[in-house]
């Protein structure tokens, strides 16, 4: 099987790549500067060049507060460049891989969320990620799209990373206690991904490291600063007192048992991923 991957330089680009290399498929991974998706003539240029058998899109917009008032930007990426990119895979054959959001969720529900659970989403990323999905779906290509929540490594702009860097300087950081999810290592969801690629696993399925029924923002900080020996205190509040721009889903733990059926094994609890993060840095 012959895999491009887009945005091939973000959080999860790094670990993608590992795996992929781990198990020798054949390959090719195009950062941004490489190969923005917003230029569909380069993309479809480039596909018509490769043929790949399969894409992975980890190209998106992900500043969550900044989708409030950058909208259009955020629905270029997120919504438009997939919608483009669909129609391509549709009129090639080609298998679509796309990665989406735990905040496509409303976070009302009280029960890990299932694939197949209405999506409301609370603020503008999580509405131009679920237009991209919509497009998937409506343009009838071939298509496995991943949900994931609260993704971490050791690359790109991620909340794990920007916290350890406050933490060289801040003798006390504010972290929301009333969002509860479960953070995922981009290690995790690189194996799942190719994993659920290799079962010939279809539709919407969740990856994320097992919390049992989720944790808070606060206490994945408080882990984080323990495991690598900080001294910061990490400060409760709530997500009010904090005044950021766009809204976050209170409870947004998807729901895993599909995937490990069919990938035929459990995911890692989040304890051990951040412990094999830590080996990386």
């Amino acid at each position: 099987m012959k895999i491009l991957i887009l945005g091939g330089g973000g959080t999860l680009g790094k670990d993608l790549i590992a795996v992929l290399r781990q198990k020798k498929e054949e390959f090719y991974s195009f950062t941004k500067d490489q190969l923005n998706i917003l230029n569909n003539e380069k993309l479809s240029k480039t596909i018509d060049e490769l043929k790949p058998d399969l894409i992975i899109n980890c190209a998106a917009y992900t500043k969550v507060d900044m989708a409030e008032i950058e909208r259009e930007k955020a629905f270029n990426v997120n919504a438009l460049a997939v919608f483009n990119l669909a129609k391509i895979c549709k009129e090639k054959g080609i298998l679509l891989s796309h990665i989406s959001t735990d905040y496509v969720f409303s976070g009302t529900k009280k029960t890990p969320y299932h694939p197949f659970d209405m999506a409301e989403p609370i603020n503008y990323y999580g509405v131009s990620k679920l237009y991209g999905e919509y497009f998937i779906r409506e343009s009838k290509c071939d298509y496995l799209i991943v949900r994931t929540s609260w993704l971490y490594g050791t690359e790109g702009d991620n909340f794990f990373l920007r916290l350890l860097a406050k933490s060289e300087t801040k003798d006390e950081i504010a972290v929301e206690t009333d969002q509860v999810s479960s953070p995922t290592s981009t290690l995790t969801l690189s194996k799942a991904l190719i994993s659920l690629i290799n079962k010939g696993a279809r539709g919407i399925f969740n990856v994320t490291d097992r919390t049992n029924n989720g944790i808070s923002l606060n206490s994945f900080a408080r882990k984080v600063i323990e495991v690598f020996n900080k001294t910061t205190f990490i400060k409760p509040v709530r997500s009010s007192e904090l005044l950021k721009p766009a809204k976050r889903p209170e409870y947004s733990v998807l729901d895993i048992e599909a995937t490990e059926y069919i990938i035929g094994e459990r995911l890692p609890y989040w304890e051990i991923s951040l412990g094999e993060i830590k080996k990386r840095l």
